[in-house]
Parts: C-alpha cells; structure tokens; sequence
C-alpha cells in the first residue's frame, strides 16, 4: 500500500495533482483533512452548497487545534481511513482479519501544518510538497475566485498557509514547483512506480 500526503498553499494544484493520480489509477483513494473542519464549519455557519468560506474554515480548523488538541484533525483523518480499510457485518461490528483487511491505496490532497507533516511520515507516508510564487498564487486565486479572490489572498497570511515555508525540506521525499506545468504530475507518478516497485503490491486494479 503506497500513502502520500500533499503538502502546499492555496492555489498551488494539490488537489489538481491528487485527482491526476485517482483518476489514472484507480486503486487510489483521494482523502482530504479539511473535509471534517468543512462538515463541521457548514453546518454551524449554514454555507451555501458550492461556497467555500475560507474564513470559516480557519476559524472552526484553528478553533479546534487550540482548545482541543493539535492533531485532532490528523487524528481524525488517519481514523477514518483505519475504519474505511476494514470489514464490518451489518451491525457496524468489524470482523475482518488481518489478511483479509483491504488496502486501497491513499493520497491526500491538503497537508499545511508540521504536526500533519511529523506524524504522516512517521506512519510511512510519501510526502510530497508543492512550491508556488506568490505572483502565480495571486493569478491563479483571482482566476479561481473572480467574485471574492481578495479574501482569500488575504488569508494567504493565516498560520495554514504561513507555516508551509517553517516544514524542513528534508522532511519531504519529493519537492516540486506549482510553475513546472505537467511535471510535477510526471515526477509524482514516477516516485509512484518506484514505491510498487520497492515491494507494494497494488489491490486487484490495473493503471488505466
């Protein structure tokens, strides 16, 4: 089973990257750690469906990381593939073996903090990292986001995207930049290849 973790700032084709990787082999599974803050965040706030409140989204993130604890969102992402890569009867009750306990390989599309970062790898993750100029970041959000693209460069500031640039590099198995076109893709999908090829078996899918 091969796990990679996307490490970048807004804009700088994460989740782009990510989807280049499930939608060509189809025995990877996208996850995203905002995908919790963001349930959460529409819920208490009522966004609209299709609207994303990158303020929210801070504050219920950075609200929990403080008055709970830092990793809960790490936390709660590495549960939720645990439960998703296991058997259960009707009852929720899981009766899987170890043997039999699918493994659909993993990538995850939004990692932004050191903690992320520190225990990903520590759980034999790939980790990857995006690097983007802030003159190409600005393009892109204001191609992105006509209607409100200056919130969003405004919270270019906030610790999620700040603490980027603090993550040693030496952290990271594979750096590439957001202004290279294609070939970050190329390079992820060689790092790939490598990691099968180191002894992964892949499930019972094929490259399409």
């Amino acid at each position: 089973m091969v796990k990679i973790a996307i490490c970048g700032k807004m804009a700088s084709g994460k989740t782009t990257l990510a989807e280049g990787v499930v939608t060509n082999y189809d025995f990877f599974r996208r996850y995203s750690l905002a995908d919790a803050v963001k349930q959460f965040a529409n819920f208490v706030y009522d966004i609209p469906e299709g609207v994303k409140d990158r303020v929210a989204y801070q504050k219920i993130g950075d609200g929990a990381r403080k008055q709970l604890y830092e990793d809960i969102w790490i936390d709660t992402l590495i549960k939720q593939i645990e439960n998703n890569n296991k058997f259960h009867d009707m009852n929720g009750r899981d009766f899987g073996l170890d043997w039999e306990t699918p493994t659909p390989y993993c990538i995850v599309d939004d990692v932004r903090y050191l903690n992320e970062v520190i225990k990903l790898k520590a759980d034999g993750w790939v980790m990857v990292k995006i690097d983007i100029s802030d003159e190409l970041q600005i393009e892109r959000l204001k191609r992105t986001y006509p209607a409100n693209w200056e919130t969003h460069v405004g919270a270019r500031h906030h610790a999620s995207e700040s603490e980027v640039d603090k993550i040693p590099n030496e952290l990271f198995d594979l750096i590439v930049t957001a202004e290279d076109g294609d070939a970050p893709y190329h390079e992820l999908e060689s790092l790939i290849i490598d990691n099968k090829n180191a002894g992964h078996q892949s499930p019972e899918c094929s490259q399409r």
